[in-house]
């Protein structure tokens, strides 16, 4: 099974990535990250897998993720008239060693972080906890959303249950130059989504040629570099939508999408509805996430979700991808 490396990368403000997912079915494909994660799923019926471990769950279900430890999440929902809702946290390996190495109260959750690596579950006391502090992230401002960290970190200190993945597992990729090549490529993309971009332009960045850098780009994120632009834009216009009451048409201005037709075409293919009857949705029934996932398990925003493959031509070096296509 390949592996897609997924780059996570944190909200404005924000020292750590969070994001809460409320979809009717949740599928994510085979993929790691440096970034330590943690999981919690509600009403659903599922399995997960994480290095060699697989779990079955029901109702409910917590599990934290070490670095670049390869894991996948596939259920569905139990009460049709609620969604799932899954509330994700990452850690990048930095913030980790920081908060421990600098701030002598906090150097016991290195513990926690050790033998996180391997994965771990909890005592069913932790995951309650955690269950009570999940909800109140969405709406925390930064300095209280980094204090309900501490308090979930402190529950999961003294509820580590036991490891997940095999001590010889060797699941993990490694930090080798292409992988690297993609990631500068990558956050080249996310610095600069909203301007034309041109595929020689990332190529560049990458430092490989043109033709090369299609191949390793769909090879370390499950699609094209088209596919990843437009879901990339699509998902920043769901935090504008989310968030703000600018006008549609300049949402879609303001995500690098010159066109409104191809914007709302777009949108709806990724987000299986309109831009406005997402934002309607959001204010009947509160806060959606901002990055929510496809069934298909496409991608969150920032998080890279693996995306059904497409055959990509290649445009000419001096062109920026083409309007038809990236819009």
């Amino acid at each position: 099974m390949r592996i897609i490396q997924e780059r996570i990368t944190n909200p404005p403000g924000y020292s750590w990535g969070y994001f809460h997912y409320v979809w009717d079915d949740f599928r994510c494909n085979w993929h790691q990250h440096p970034e330590y994660e943690m999981t919690l799923t509600l009403n659903a019926k599922g399995s997960r897998l994480i290095g060699d471990h697989r779990q079955d769950f029901d109702r409910l279900d917590f599990a934290m993720v070490g670095p670049n430890l390869p894991h996948l999440w596939e259920c569905k929902r139990i009460d049709p008239s609620r969604p799932i809702e899954v509330y994700v946290l990452w850690l990048s390996q930095e913030w980790v060693e920081n908060l421990t190495r600098d701030f002598v109260e906090f150097a016991d959750f290195h513990e926690l972080f050790a033998r996180a690596r391997r994965g771990l579950s909890f005592t069913d006391e932790a995951v309650a906890h955690v269950q009570e502090i999940c909800p109140h992230l969405d709406d925390a401002k930064p300095r209280r959303r980094f204090i309900l960290m501490i308090e979930l970190l402190e529950a999961l200190l003294v509820g580590i249950d036991k490891p997940l993945a095999s001590a010889n597992f060797g699941g993990e990729a490694g930090k080798n130059s292409e992988s690297l090549r993609v990631d500068r490529a990558l956050a080249f993309i996310h610095a600069h989504y909203a301007e034309p971009l041109r595929v020689s332009s990332l190529a560049d960045v990458a430092g490989v040629s043109e033709s090369s850098f299609y191949r390793l780009f769909k090879r370390y994120t499950g699609r094209s570099v088209v596919e990843y632009l437009n879901e990339y834009r699509i998902s920043r216009a769901c935090v504008q939508l989310s968030r703000t009451d600018l006008p549609i048409y300049q949402i879609a201005e303001n995500n690098g999408f010159s066109n409104l037709s191809n914007f709302n075409r777009r949108f709806r293919q990724y987000r299986g509805k309109s831009a406005s009857d997402y934002r309607e949705n959001i204010r009947i029934h509160g806060q959606f996430p901002d990055h929510p996932p496809m069934p298909d398990a496409r991608i969150g925003a920032v998080p890279a979700r693996p995306l059904p493959s497409e055959v990509d031509g290649v445009p000419d070096r001096r062109t920026a991808i083409p309007a038809s296509a990236a819009e």
